[in-house]
C-alpha cells in the first residue's frame, strides 16, 4: 500500500476550528492540522526527526510539542502558529520531556518527565512558558529564555 499512512494522537484546538495531528504521510512522524470537516490542511512541523505530542495554547497562538530533534531525545518545544518560529525549551536536559499540556491562562505547560528519576516518566511537572528557566515542584532547571 504506497498511499498508506498513520494518523494518531488529534486534539481539538482550544476554539474548535482545527484539529491537531500527528502524521507520517511525508515520510516521518510531522505535525498536521485540519478543520475538524477535513479542509484546509496544512504541515505544521517538518523534520526528519520524530515530532508529536502537540497541544495548542488556549489564546491558539502557539503549539507546544515533542520532538526529537534535539540529538534523538524527546524535548519540548514550542512552534509561533503564524510566524512558524520554533523555540527549544529543554534542550539542556540529557533526559526525555514528554506529554505538554497547557495551563487554561496559557502561561504554564505541565508535562511528563525522566530526569531525575530511575524510573521511565515522572508525570505532570510544572513549566513556566513566560521565564527563562524551568520552575518545577523539585527545583529549577536552567533552560533558554522563553518569552512568547
Amino acid at each position: 500500500m504506497p498511499d498508506a499512512f498513520l494518523d494518531i494522537n488529534a486534539s481539538y484546538s482550544q476554539d474548535g476550528k482545527w484539529i491537531i495531528f500527528t502524521s507520517d504521510r511525508k515520510g516521518s512522524a510531522d505535525i498536521y492540522r485540519a478543520h475538524p470537516d477535513g479542509t484546509g490542511l496544512e504541515r505544521l512541523t517538518d523534520d526528519p526527526s520524530f515530532d508529536d505530542q502537540a497541544s495548542v495554547s488556549p489564546d491558539g497562538r502557539t503549539m507546544a510539542f515533542v520532538s526529537t530533534r534535539s540529538g534523538g531525545i524527546a524535548h519540548l518545544w514550542l512552534l509561533d502558529l503564524e510566524t512558524k518560529k520554533l523555540k527549544d525549551l529543554t534542550s539542556g536536559s540529557p533526559r526525555g520531556h514528554f506529554r505538554p499540556a497547557w495551563s487554561p491562562d496559557g502561561q504554564s505547560i505541565a508535562f511528563s518527565s525522566d530526569r531525575d528519576s530511575p524510573l521511565p516518566r515522572r508525570p505532570w511537572l510544572p513549566l513556566s512558558v513566560t521565564q527563562g528557566s524551568i520552575q518545577t515542584k523539585r527545583g529549577v532547571e536552567s533552560a533558554k529564555t522563553v518569552k512568547r
